[in-house]
């Protein structure tokens, strides 16, 4: 949604007197906040945590994947997030076409060093339809039982050339460990029951679960 989409919305909930909690389900684009409008959004009562996509910890893999913004652009969003009293979630991806170990330990790196309050880490889905998927089928990288099905946040069904499926599931997993396995993460978990909740039933699929790899 627009910028001024969100600003004529918050307005008018403020306009009719609306109190009610709003919640961004897919989340927010950091290019588009800047502080007049994260001020107007916490008075018409947007939900605290907030989700935003970040995606990479590596100005050349976000260049690629043409997501418009920068480690220092994001980092500066991220931090006026939190100076307003928000408390941002990461949306974080692993395995873009071309990535090295390097950059997804960049990612990593970057998604530790931000004042995140939770983050979500998933390898990349190669949806028919998108410009990546297109670009991946012209090149003759997808997998030979590569199948639209699979195609699940649980599961790693592409690994971009010279890293393997089973490689990129490890790196997830130890991802998810370095992210998560920190006192302020789990206790902000413990402060949400249905978060916890949910988050526990992420943890076991990812890590006692046998066909996550396809």
């Amino acid at each position: 949604m627009k910028a001024s989409r969100v600003r004529e919305f918050c307005q008018k909930v403020l306009e009719e007197d609306i109190n009610f909690k709003f919640m961004p389900t897919n989340g927010v684009r950091l290019d588009t906040l800047n502080e007049d409008l994260l001020k107007l959004m916490k008075q018409a009562g947007f939900v605290k945590r907030m989700a935003v996509g970040i995606e990479s910890g590596s100005n050349r893999v976000l260049k690629i994947i043409k997501k418009g913004i920068t480690t220092e652009l994001v980092r500066e969003k991220i931090e006026l997030m939190n100076r307003l009293g928000f408390k941002p979630i990461g949306f974080f991806i692993l395995g873009f076409p071309t990535e090295t170990r390097k950059e997804m330990q960049q990612t990593i790196d970057f998604a530790v060093s931000l004042k995140l309050c939770r983050a979500a880490f998933t390898c990349l889905l190669p949806l028919p339809g998108t410009e990546i998927y297109d670009t991946l089928l012209a090149r003759n990288e997808l997998p030979d039982n590569f199948h639209f099905e699979n195609l699940t946040t649980d599961k790693v069904t592409y690994a971009p050339k010279g890293v393997t499926r089973e490689e990129l599931d490890k790196i997830r997993k130890r991802t998810v460990l370095k992210f998560h396995m920190r006192p302020k993460v789990i206790w902000d978990f413990l402060q949400d029951y249905s978060s916890f909740m949910f988050a526990a039933k992420k943890f076991m699929n990812l890590f006692i679960r046998r066909d996550r790899v396809i």
